[in-house]
């Protein structure tokens, strides 16, 4: 799937059945290897099998892989083209007495008001922390009409809802027209600092979770649970189609690259490049510049000072004054991200999510830099996607230091007034002062999807309609 951006490379396109995806040249078709594990569901199999993956049984030259959760040290193994269904430390929402003590906690500092109950998303430690949820879902009911009774408080057919329980029921009534609701189923800081030590880069992990939800007479939603291993198998035609869509969206969030076949190699040792004389082989292929492991002076520089608490509005609102490289990546790859949801709606961040920001113990720079690009660009975001466009056209997302002194950070107060900005620079698009950036092109997505860059839900010409991708989340009860 081609990039929104120029000088970036594409995605692996994931597609449904009947579905056909472009062949790839041998030398590059060759590098499409799968991991199966003994839980690997039968959807994720059928999905990568229609991109042209086969399976392997070897450590080093995979791309993707779901399994069970592993420790976090053994995170320490994934290779920097290899994506992984977990984040190390994600267990501490998945089980259930985890999640309540982390609940506790953010109940014992924001108070009962907004920590009474359980809220309908958890505040997961990740930076940079983007959250979809899937448009359907599955509803399971109980297979016995509910009774408070006493005498039936053993029934588990009328307590539960899972399917493994109630298809032993006699009167349990399976779904056979996926298009009817019928039967018991119908459509519908712990973590980061693992990630950190223990993953070599954040395009190695993505997650889904399933939360488990359950209606009460007022019909008001009650979290249960949250799973991080959801389950993906199908026994019917509508499970078939809700999870299999929801497989290929989320693969296609996720952004599988095809790596560099020289760094395939089973010996794992990485060999230092110079990326300041870097070229990738084919551009098919990663582009290592797209993911330094180290930002330069001013950009960290810049971290620092905006994730301090005291700072005032007017100076948050500065922090897209001067885009730097690793801005540029950033921002890149969200909106890029976004472009290839498909059915999933990117809930965390968009223009009504900046109340959540107060949850996090600490500061995040990344989200801080997402939430004012959605601040600022979600009613113009054409305008902001051509922004973007035109400094990866300049290369600057490749650049890591980069010599323009228009993108090396200094303090706001240091910066050149407003008046006397170079064109391009934000603040003048944010007052709809376009200077000399380019025309924006339309870009014609596939026939029936529509979507949004970053912020808003205005549809626009030029994107496709999650992760986590950080994490995503398929919604159950």
């Amino acid at each position: 799937m081609p990039s929104l951006f120029p000088n970036v490379p594409p995605t692996i396109n994931f597609v449904l059945e009947g579905e056909k995806v472009e062949t790839l040249p041998w030398e590059l078709r060759k590098l499409l290897k799968w991991r199966m594990s003994p839980i690997t569901p039968n959807v994720v199999k059928n999905c990568i099998a229609r991109s042209g993956f086969r399976a392997t049984k070897k450590n080093h030259d995979w791309l993707g892989y779901w399994g069970k959760h592993m420790k976090a040290q053994g995170f320490k193994a994934i290779r920097e083209y290899q994506k992984i269904n977990h984040f190390p430390g994600s267990f501490q929402i998945g089980r259930k007495d985890r999640l309540w003590r982390n609940l506790s906690k953010m109940q014992l500092h924001f108070g009962k008001k907004e920590f009474g109950f359980f809220p309908q998303t958890f505040i997961l430690p990740y930076d940079p922390l983007r959250i979809y949820i899937y448009d359907d879902g599955l509803v399971r009911f109980a297979s016995c009409k509910y009774s408070n009774s006493l005498k039936n408080i053993n029934n588990k057919f009328m307590h539960l809802t899972n399917y493994s329980i109630n298809k032993k029921n006699t009167e349990y009534e399976a779904n056979t027209d996926e298009n009817v609701c019928q039967g018991h189923k119908c459509s519908e800081s712990c973590v980061n600092s693992m990630m950190k030590a223990n993953v070599r880069r954040r395009y190695c992990c993505h997650e889904l979770f399933g939360f488990d939800v359950m209606l009460d007479e007022n019909l008001k939603p009650w979290i249960i649970e949250v799973n991080i291993s959801p389950s993906l198998h199908s026994n019917s035609k509508l499970d078939v189609n809700i999870k299999g869509g929801m497989i290929r969206d989320l693969f296609n969030i996720c952004g599988f690259m095809l790596p560099d076949k020289n760094d395939v190699t089973p010996s794992g040792i990485v060999v230092p490049v110079d990326l300041s004389r870097y070229t990738p082989p084919n551009p098919l292929v990663i582009d290592k510049r797209i993911y330094p492991t180290q930002m330069s002076p001013d950009e960290r520089s810049k971290h620092a000072y905006y994730v301090q608490r005291n700072l005032d509005e007017f100076t948050q609102q500065t922090l897209l004054d001067i885009i730097t490289p690793d801005d540029l990546r950033m921002l890149v790859e969200t909106i890029d991200e976004d472009s290839r949801r498909g059915n999933f709606q990117r809930v965390f961040p968009n223009v009504t999510t900046h109340k959540f920001l107060k949850y996090f113990e600490q500061p995040r720079y990344y989200l801080l830099l997402l939430h004012q690009w959605v601040q600022r660009y979600h009613r113009m975001e054409a305008r902001g996607v051509a922004l973007l466009e035109s400094l990866c056209a300049q290369d600057l997302h490749l650049e890591s230091p980069t010599s323009d002194p228009r993108h090396q950070w200094v303090p706001p107060s240091s910066t050149l007034p407003r008046e006397s900005r170079p064109v391009g620079s934000a603040p003048n698009m944010a007052h709809g002062k376009s200077g000399s950036l380019p025309t924006l092109k339309k870009k014609r997505p596939p026939a029936g999807d529509a979507g949004s860059s970053l912020g808003g839900s205005t549809p626009t010409t030029m994107l496709r309609p999650p992760t986590t991708h950080s994490a995503g989340a398929m919604p159950s009860s």
